[in-house]
Formats: structure tokens, sequence, C-alpha cells
């Protein structure tokens, strides 16, 4: 197995960015034990305050993937929120969705780029960024996952704005509730408007206090868990489950 940490010059945002590389031992083998169309690859977003790192040093991730023989992208992406920043003028989404893919797929030449063998996952504000990403994009993957994501992100906004206001971050991200409704980065509409024949399978965590009110786009990830857990035990659980139930059984089929 190979554990790479790859920075690069990205002309999105004009900075030095960084993101982690885990490629299982096919890719480091004979030639002939890689599929012709290279390795299944799944994007593995962090939450905020967050980096790249977090996956390798706080889940079990790494072996999930070596056993399943399925390449790992990590990106950092500092308190951006997955979103073209509403201040300071940094377009974050572009860079995600465009700089990103196309930097790491002409240097590491093993993955596949494919959609049915691409797959993107994330964890808390993370998650918001792999069901935009893959609802955004519809033919970029086979599947997305998000785990204790805000799914309706405007309501998550505008809980803050109530509470007295916007964090920090929160902020400078996203500017305010009412800048993101009704917008391409609003989680609900893009779902509600999505193709009953779009290609991408997105999946939730199971059990979700408002899941009676997401849209039909949205399948439960069967969860052994309480609904409302949250942080790395948790989110290992399920990132291994996404991994066998998910990847591995569109390879089955």
């Amino acid at each position: 197995m190979a554990d790479m940490r790859i920075k690069f010059l990205a002309t999105s945002v004009q900075m030095q960015m960084h993101l982690g590389v885990f490629l299982p031992d096919a890719a480091i083998a004979a030639s002939d034990s890689i599929p012709a169309s290279g390795l299944k690859t799944l994007w593995l977003l962090h939450d905020a305050g967050g980096d790249d790192s977090d996956w390798m040093r706080l889940s079990m991730v790494e072996h999930y993937a070596q056993a399943a023989g399925v390449a790992l992208i990590m990106p950092s992406m500092d308190n951006s929120m997955y979103i073209d920043m509403a201040y300071g003028g940094y377009p974050y989404f572009r860079y995600l969705t465009e700089d990103l893919p196309n930097h790491v797929r002409n240097l590491v030449r093993v993955l596949s780029v494919r959609p049915e063998d691409n797959y993107v996952a994330g964890v808390g504000v993370g998650g918001y960024g792999a069901l935009k990403w893959a609802l955004r994009f519809p033919d970029a993957f086979a599947a997305a996952a998000a785990f204790s994501a805000p799914i309706d992100i405007v309501g998550a906004l505008r809980r803050q704005e109530d509470a007295g206001g916007l964090a920090n971050d929160w902020a400078a991200a996203f500017g305010s509730a009412a800048a993101v409704e009704g917008t391409p980065d609003d989680l609900l509409l893009l779902a509600r408007g999505r193709s009953n024949s779009a290609p991408t399978a997105l999946y939730v965590d199971a059990g979700l206090a408002d899941e009676a009110s997401l849209p039909p786009a949205f399948a439960p990830l069967k969860s052994p868990g309480a609904p409302d857990m949250a942080g790395w035990p948790y989110w290992d659980s399920r990132i291994r489950a996404f991994i066998d139930d998910i990847v591995l059984s569109a390879e089955a089929r």
C-alpha cells in the first residue's frame, strides 16, 4: 500500500493546496493487478475545523480501503464549508470539483475516471459537500454519502442566525441563510429538482430526526447506532458500511 501527501498550486483559489492519497496494494504490485479501467476511487471530505489527515488519523478507513482494493483521495478544504465563499473571494467548490480531480488524475494515473468507479462521502459539513458535489455533477459518481451532515443547510443557517448570529466561519462561507436559499448551494432544492433517472445514489444516516422531511432522493444507509450519533467512532462505522454495502456490492452485481 502507499500513503502519499500531495501539495500543488490550485489555479482556482491561487493557493498551495494539499491532500492525502492512499493506494491499495494493487496499485504498487504488478500492473496486471489493476483493472484496465483503473482503481475504484473514494473521495473523502472532512468536517469543519479538520483537514485531510482526519480520515487516516481518526478512522480505520485505510484498512477498509486496502481490503476492498479502493483508492482514497482526501483533500484539505480549510473552513470553506465546500462553497465558493461569500467573503474572501475563494472559489473552493470550483477547486474541489474542477482543479482537484484534474490534477489528481493527471498525477496518479492508476485511478479510474469512470463515474461507476468513483464514490464520494463526507462527515459533518463534509457530508454537505459530498451530496452537493454529487447533485451538481450527477454524472461524476456512482454513489455519495453524508454522515451527521447539515442536509437542510438553509435551516441550519437560520438556526444560528436566530440564536444570535452566524459563527465567523459560517458567515465567511455562506454570508447568510437568505444568500443560500434557492441557489445551487441549497441541498434540499437540488434534491427536489433531481431527475428520478439520475445515476448517482445518495445515502444519509438512517433514522435522521428530519428523515420524514427529506426528499426521496436520499436513501438511508443502515445504521446500528443511534440516529443522533456523531464523532469518529460512529463515522468509522459508517464509512466501513458504505464501502462494504455500496462500493463492494456494486462490484458484486
